[in-house]
């Protein structure tokens, strides 16, 4: 079962480390993002000022930054099937302060689209 904060290690060349940020919304798709390097000089990771440290998650060990232009919409089963395919590895959960912080983030960016910020909108609500 995949649950808020879970934690995905895509095996590919990069490596990245994906959050689930989201319960499921109305098509049973959760929203996730990933963590990359920050690099100051790339227009890209300028749009998120977000920075988590090496001291927020065991995973990272330099400054990395989420992201947003390649945010996902996946179903439980489409996460499964990746992860039986090998290509996703579960890792520790984030923090729940962790979690939060990145989906505040994410409303406060452009990038995202409607339907991931709805998804976490109704992961912040009570």
């Amino acid at each position: 079962m995949i649950e808020l904060g879970d934690t995905l290690l895509r095996l590919d060349y990069r490596n990245h480390l994906w959050i689930i940020l989201s319960h499921p919304d109305s098509q049973g798709r959760r929203a996730l993002a990933n963590l990359t390097t920050h690099d100051s000089t790339d227009d890209r990771h300028r749009a998120c000022p977000l920075i988590i440290a090496r001291d927020e998650h065991p995973w990272v060990k330099h400054d990395s930054c989420i992201y947003f232009d390649g945010v996902r919409l996946d179903t439980e089963d489409q996460i499964i099937a990746a992860s039986a395919r090998g290509r996703l590895h579960r890792h520790e959960k984030a923090t729940p302060s962790l979690v939060r912080k990145i989906q505040l983030a994410a409303l406060e960016s452009d990038l995202p689209a409607n339907a991931f910020k709805t998804a976490i909108r109704a992961a912040l609500r009570p």
